[in-house]
């Protein structure tokens, strides 16, 4: 067997744990979007963004931010979210051109989506061939596609998280994960130089191989990764889980609470009066057992306007 092969393997083990978990533990759809989040912050943060995960969950919040943030990057943030929100209601085993045209024009808009159509792109006929290629292990396919955006598209930072956003999106569509947990812009930003040479080396000399035995190793470090945040979360929300129902404290209201931190570990007093459609005296006082419990921070050191995070959750993302 060869390396490339025993790679693929791997990768293929990594995965089924995944959808195993997928399939057996109701939680993990809700822990989903956090590690969407996090891809598209790196995604950013590779071509320069400074915008971090615990800033965008506070604009998510708040709807803005006190800090000097870079309203570009933010507005592409919101817009790849929506768009991803979107494809991935349709998932029907192949990503036809269009759905490729939806991605870039909500990304980036008008400006960013003509070269999808254009005569001179590859694009559609890559798209036809990997769409039929089964013979082709998913992994690879999911490779190949992106390298093929990535040196296509537009040079301009909406094209770029579009186009790393797909990889996410036909993971899931080709039937590699149920759930969008294969994120390689970290991987990406943590080895920029063999990212960008590699991409080079195709749109020179149209030599695929480097790049693919880069793709495959990171994708499997990344499934791996992922496997073993998701077993720590779930260790986590089942012990802080158990700390709540065994407390005093223990009451329906803590209970939504504690499922809301799961699906947004970043709160105010006002979004939980709101969340959980109830009043802020109620709201205060639920987040202050949490407190007490150690399961919220307090992280302005303000005596209004409070924001509260849930940190050891959110560790499992850095």
């Amino acid at each position: 067997m060869n390396d490339q092969q025993t790679i693929i393997n791997n990768a293929r083990g990594f995965a089924n744990q995944l959808n195993w978990l997928s399939e057996t533990v109701p939680i993990l759809p809700r822990l989903a979007p956090g590690f969407l989040r996090r891809e598209l912050i790196h995604s950013l943060q590779l071509d320069g963004s400074q915008l971090t995960l615990n800033q965008w969950l506070q604009v998510e919040l708040l709807g803005s931010l006190d800090d000097d943030l870079d309203s570009e990057h933010v507005a592409i943030m919101r817009r790849a979210l929506r768009a991803f929100h979107v494809l991935s209601k349709d998932v029907d085993g192949a990503i036809n051109i269009d759905e490729l045209h939806l991605l870039y024009q909500r990304v980036g808009g008008d400006d960013a989506v003509a070269w999808v159509n254009s005569s001179e792109s590859p694009v559609a006929s890559v798209l036809k061939l990997l769409n039929r290629a089964q013979d082709l292990p998913r992994l690879a396919r999911i490779g190949i596609l992106y390298a093929r955006l990535a040196i296509n598209a537009p040079d301009q930072l909406s094209s770029k998280v579009a186009s790393r956003l797909i990889i996410p999106i036909v993971s899931c569509e080709w039937r590699l994960l149920q759930l969008p947990l294969l994120s390689m812009s970290d991987y990406f930003l943590l080895n920029q130089k063999k990212y960008h040479n590699f991409l080079t080396l195709i749109k020179h000399d149209n030599n695929m191989t480097p790049w693919l035995e880069f793709f495959l190793q990171g994708a499997v470090g990344v499934l791996d990764d992922v496997v073993g945040r998701l077993q720590r979360m779930l260790a986590l929300v089942d012990k802080d889980y158990q700390l709540l129902m065994t407390s005093k404290r223990g009451s329906l209201i803590l209970a939504r609470l504690f499922d809301k931190l799961i699906r947004h570990p970043v709160v105010t007093v006002a979004s939980v009066a709101e969340g959980l459609q109830t009043t802020k005296p109620t709201a205060t006082k639920a987040i202050n057992s949490f407190e007490k419990m150690g399961i919220l921070t307090e992280i302005t050191g303000r005596g209004r306007d409070r924001i509260y995070q849930y940190q050891a959750f959110l560790d499992e993302f850095k």
